[in-house]
């Protein structure tokens, strides 16, 4: 009777080990993302004896192209920086 009482805690220790031990050595890893943030300038003027102006400073380029596209097609000569 002990054999049998020994060969079933022996069984039920080896069934709940692998979560004991998954739980040691389980790693928490802490990922550290980085943004480069950029601003597109958008600069304009009307011929080339004028000095630049600007027209806005944008965080995304489809934005700071759309308005140089709204600038050029007024007629203004633009630069995006």
């Amino acid at each position: 009777m002990f054999r049998k009482i020994l060969i079933a805690l022996v069984a039920s220790l080896g069934c709940i080990s692998p979560f004991a031990i998954a739980a040691q050595t389980e790693a928490n890893y802490i990922v550290v993302h980085r943004h480069h943030h950029h601003r597109y300038h958008v600069y304009y003027r009307n011929c080339s004896h004028e000095a630049w102006r600007c027209a806005g400073s944008f965080g995304c380029h489809d934005d700071a192209f759309r308005e140089v596209h709204i600038l050029r097609h007024r007629g203004f000569e633009v630069v995006l920086r």
